[in-house]
């Protein structure tokens, strides 16, 4: 049985410097297996201050006489996504070459991940992560590049398409093939913020969810867009109807950002009128690229529910309010 929250009461005492002290409970320090000297996290949080032990990596195991070849890749991006530190592959016999290559060539595509150790028959794939974006502010910043990049991705096809200009559709191909890296990554700090308290940027369960639902939209987005580029890349001539419409998918996920930026209803109403200017002239696509248009901009849709989820919160409106009224 899993052991039950205690509480204990502590008084304060103020020690040279300015600083104060609380005892720790003895029971908790000997089942965690502290000593005197040993470092412990200390989180300050409003009305409240979390300590923590020294998180140990999170070593996984996999054993290729149990699994098939040909899922190994799968399980590898599962475990980067949820917060393994370290991936230990192993067999009874030799990993052949094709095996390792394919392992390889999947961790290029991790941020953080390298194999730092090769047998014939095991190797270890280790993952730093890059601590700085497990700040509120700077996660922020992150999100906000990543729809910057959708601006410039959209900006760049609208230009490529009316022009048909193949190298820089070429181009955007590489460009958001790449974009599975940083989705992965952030993936990945979102996971570790659910799994481990001390990790966790945000006040509630309820902005990590949001945050979820945007970078899986985004990514969704982005596949979808690679598709369509791929359909311009091989067309030799680009659908008419494909040209007009290129320009209010720009719009859309420019009044996206605008609302992440802003928090400005306007935006939500403009891409909401964009869409179903899209969606009265594509009732019935016909063909491929028609059909990834109205994918891509109803994901313009789901990441503008995924930026009101972020922000229209009743606290926070009340609070908003009030401070308003206050003015």
């Amino acid at each position: 049985m899993a052991d039950v929250n205690r509480w204990f009461r502590r008084r304060l005492q103020k020690i040279t410097h300015g600083s104060y002290v609380v005892s720790l409970p003895a029971e908790w320090i000997q089942k965690e297996g502290l000593r005197p000297h040993d470092e412990v996290n200390v989180i300050a949080g409003d009305g409240v201050i979390y300590v923590f032990t020294m998180r140990k990596p999170e070593k996984v195991n996999i054993n290729l006489d149990e699994i098939p070849i040909n899922i190994i890749k799968y399980i590898i991006l599962a475990y980067y996504m949820q917060g393994g530190d370290e991936i230990f592959i192993y067999s009874r016999g030799p990993i052949s070459a094709i095996v390792k290559r394919n392992i390889r060539e999947t961790i290029k595509s991790l941020r953080g991940a390298s194999i730092s150790d090769v047998s014939l028959s095991s190797l270890t794939i280790k993952i730093e992560d890059d601590v700085a974006y497990l700040n509120k502010k700077l996660f922020e910043e992150k999100i906000e590049n990543k729809f910057k990049y959708l601006v410039n991705i959209f900006t760049d096809l609208e230009r490529s398409i009316v022009n048909n200009d193949k190298e820089v559709v070429e181009e955007l191909l590489e460009r958001t093939t790449d974009f599975d890296t940083e989705y992965r990554y952030l993936i990945r700090l979102i996971s570790k913020m659910a799994q481990y308290p001390q990790y966790n940027i945000f006040e509630s369960p309820r902005e990590l969810i949001a945050y979820a639902s945007l970078i899986k939209d985004m990514s969704r987005s982005v596949y979808h867009t690679n598709k369509l580029i791929k359909i311009c890349y091989i067309s030799n001539e680009i659908n008419i109807k494909i040209k007009e419409l290129s320009q209010y998918i720009l719009s859309i996920y420019r009044s996206v950002y605008d609302l992440y930026k802003t928090q400005d209803l306007k935006f939500a109403e403009e891409i909401k009128q964009y869409y179903l200017t899209v969606k009265s002239q594509l009732e019935e696509p016909k063909d491929l690229s028609e059909y990834e248009i109205r994918r891509i901009c109803a994901y313009g849709i789901a990441l503008m529910d995924d930026i009101l989820n972020l922000f229209l919160v009743p606290r926070k409106i009340k609070i908003l309010n009030l401070i308003n009224n206050v003015g």
